[in-house]
């Protein structure tokens, strides 16, 4: 069988080289985690919209009339859009953030009967 004194070894240049290139990579990594913001506050989730839409609700209608029942069902910073006949509802200021928002389409009683329209809970 051959013996060899260098088997298993690394020559030191390549080896810095390496740990360098390493180095290198995990500070990028690091630096473009850095620039990802964190969520903070409320999360709006499916729960959240359903649970808006049955406070708002009388039975499968959505009646604009009860915003402002949402005081106590809602954080303060979760704001509330309701859309529906060219008209507005809105609960709160809602932000813009698309990341943090949920929608639904929802029938809503307006003065022209039921429409159709969406309901929009953001954070």
């Amino acid at each position: 069988m051959f013996s060899s004194a260098r088997r298993g070894q690394i020559e030191p240049l390549p080896a810095l080289l390496a740990v360098a290139i390493f180095a290198i990579g995990l500070s990028l990594y690091g630096v473009t985690l850095s620039g990802v913001p964190n969520p903070t506050g409320p999360e709006i989730t499916d729960a959240t919209v359903s649970a808006t839409a049955e406070t708002l609700g009388d039975g499968s209608t959505v009646v604009p009339a009860r915003m402002d029942q949402l005081d106590g069902e809602l954080p303060p910073d979760v704001g509330v859009t309701l859309r529906a006949d060219g008209q507005v509802w809105e609960y709160n200021d809602p932000p813009a953030d698309p990341d943090r928002t949920r929608i639904r389409h929802v029938l809503v009683r307006t003065a022209t009967g039921e429409q159709p329209g969406l309901l929009r809970v953001s954070a």
